[in-house]
């Protein structure tokens, strides 16, 4: 009579890639004892990198088998099989429940290579898990408090605490015997005990790739993923090796390692620990409050300078805020220009492509879109209707020139023109410095100089601080340059661009970043409104168009054809 065939299912699980027991060590193992036991392997599981300690919702894997199983998947199935009961979890005995209860109602027991098998539906078995379990999880919890003391002492000395060394970044292992060897950072070494690691400056290539994704993302209006796609195109590896994404991008540019600083606590509570001041505490549950981290300044070497790093920062949180990210290329050039008039919030961009291997043929053009439909669905008031870009900067050359005001466009004509102020300021400081070495050797000279020649003297002492005197006054009026004078000196500029915009998208070829920050400033702003015309169709009822404290308004809107209704100042 043939034996019977026992069918399993194999979970595997790690937390952390420097643990001893690989996934790929686990398998073998697996493997060996599903041979003597004779199972048969139906699929494998495997969570890479997921704690075991904390709720499963991370662990996706875990979850599909689960999911699997109760499904009825694998009707024949008899067992799971980890490496041990840790691999399968160290939640405790109650927040553990869930799973075993879907295991034991599938007739599913757990079989393990180090710990044996686990049936559930025994009572002696409930107890035994139970015990093991709490073991498990009891030490979960040492070990989190043991950790975090490690990383604050080691933060407290000014010392690497177990974070991974970030791009950009090596480290260099300092032997008992005083020899050095400088560490890539994707290089595997385990440092001996007694040795001391440094963190420095890395590989050149990676530095100028950090340092030229804070400029970008400085200078430029795009966003995470625009830069991940660039250094995608030009073939550049990830910090792991793969592709850039924009959530790598984002925690690269968010990293105060950058700046040389070393921060202990930024993501807020542990699980199962904290940090309250330089005290490692019970977590009693999530506050809900971000506390702020510990801070060491100095401690790393510098990559980007403060000042940038600190205009990233405020730029992520301004987006954060407002909900907008740039596009690609320059950004949209109207965004943040053009808002719906109904819920007053902005027109995002989008290029009106069809999508691969669909009947319906789309336009192609950018096309900016109202998104509170989106967001809110018929709860909202708002429906997807949408302007194209091409249409509203021939509406913007056309009525945007007539908008600004003649007296603010005279005055700046008018005014002398304004030089390079960066330039005249070095120049004038120069002229302040020679000037300033003549007057202490005058003086010097005049004290021991003969009577016949001290009047002399005192007269061309008296004229150079008088230079000195207007120097200094024709400096202030170059670092404090008069307000509205520099409002009116924008307007030209906006006049000068709204004339040369194009009438076609593929003629577009200004710079986008510059002339959305122009217009910016200048306070344009265009407000749309809506109206249906059909059951699915919606067309341009409204639009209202302000520059500084000048606005227009028309109603009625169609390609070529701009309707006046009226005109407030």
């Amino acid at each position: 009579m043939a034996k019977k065939i026992i069918y399993v299912v194999v979970y595997l699980r790690m937390s952390d890639i420097s643990q001893d027991t690989s996934i790929e060590q686990q398998l073998q193992q697996i493997e060996a004892f599903a041979r003597r036991e004779e199972f048969q392997i139906l699929k494998i599981y495997k969570d890479e990198g997921k704690s075991g300690s904390h709720s499963v919702e991370k662990r996706i894997n875990f979850l599909e088998m689960l999911s699997d199983i109760s499904s009825g998947k694998f009707p024949e199935i008899h067992a799971v099989c980890c490496l041990d009961l840790s691999r399968f979890g160290r939640l405790d005995s109650i927040e553990g429940a869930f799973a075993k209860k879907i295991l034991r109602e599938a007739g599913v027991v757990l079989a393990t290579v180090l710990d044996g098998v686990i049936d559930w539906r025994e009572q002696t078995d409930r107890i035994v898990d139970a015990v093991l379990s709490e073991a498990q999880h009891d030490f979960s919890v040492r070990l989190g408090q043991k950790t975090l003391k490690g990383k604050l002492k080691a933060f407290q000395d000014g010392n690497s605490y177990g974070y991974k060394v970030p791009y950009g970044f090596a480290r260099l292992i300092t032997a008992d015997n005083g020899s050095t060897r400088l560490v890539h950072r994707t290089e595997k070494f385990s440092k001996p005990k007694g040795w001391t690691c440094e963190i420095v400056k890395g590989s050149q290539d990676e530095i100028e790739i950090v340092e030229w994704m804070f400029r970008e993302f400085d200078e430029r209006d795009v966003g995470f993923r625009c830069i991940a796609s660039e250094l995608n195109q030009k073939k550049i590896p990830s910090p792991t090796g793969k592709k850039w994404h924009s959530k790598v991008v984002q925690e690269l540019l968010q990293n105060e390692k950058y700046i040389g600083d070393l921060t202990l606590g930024k993501s807020g509570d542990g699980e199962f620990w904290r940090l309250s001041g330089d005290e490692v505490v019970r977590a009693e549950g999530k506050s809900g409050q971000k506390k702020a981290p510990l801070i060491r300044k100095g401690v790393l070497p510098k990559i980007v300078e403060t000042e940038l790093f600190n205009r990233v920062q405020k730029k992520i949180e301004a987006r954060r805020a407002s909900g907008s990210y740039g596009g690609k290329k320059g950004g949209y050039i109207l965004k943040d220009i053009l808002y719906c008039g109904s819920c007053g919030r902005p027109l995002y961009g989008n290029r009106n492509t069809s999508t691969p291997g669909t009947v319906k043929r789309k336009s192609g053009k950018t096309i900016y879109v109202c998104k509170t439909a989106i967001n809110y669905g018929k709860s909202c008031d708002c429906g997807q209707w949408s302007v194209f870009e091409s249409e509203m900067l021939e509406f913007l050359s056309f009525y945007g020139t007539q908008l600004i005001d003649p007296e603010e466009l005279e005055r700046a004509i008018n005014a002398k023109p304004n030089p390079p102020v960066q330039k005249q300021v070095a120049q004038i400081q120069r002229a302040l410095d020679d000037l300033a070495k003549k007057i202490d050797r005058g003086t010097e000279n005049f004290l021991v100089a003969p009577m016949e020649l001290t009047a002399e003297l005192s007269n061309k002492l008296q004229t150079w601080k008088a230079e000195r005197t207007a120097l200094e006054n024709e400096l202030h009026e170059y670092l404090v340059e008069k307000p509205e004078l520099d409002q009116s000196r924008k307007l030209v500029d906006l006049r000068d661009q709204l004339l040369t915009l194009p009438t076609t998208e593929r003629e577009l070829s200004i710079n986008k970043d510059s002339f959305r920050r122009l217009m910016r400033e200048c306070g344009v702003r265009v407000d749309v409104w809506w109206k249906r015309s059909s059951d699915n169709r919606w067309e341009v009822e409204r639009i209202r168009l302000r520059i500084g404290k000048r606005t227009i308004e028309f109603s009625g809107f169609a390609p070529q054809l701009f309707t006046l209704a009226s005109l407030i100042v």
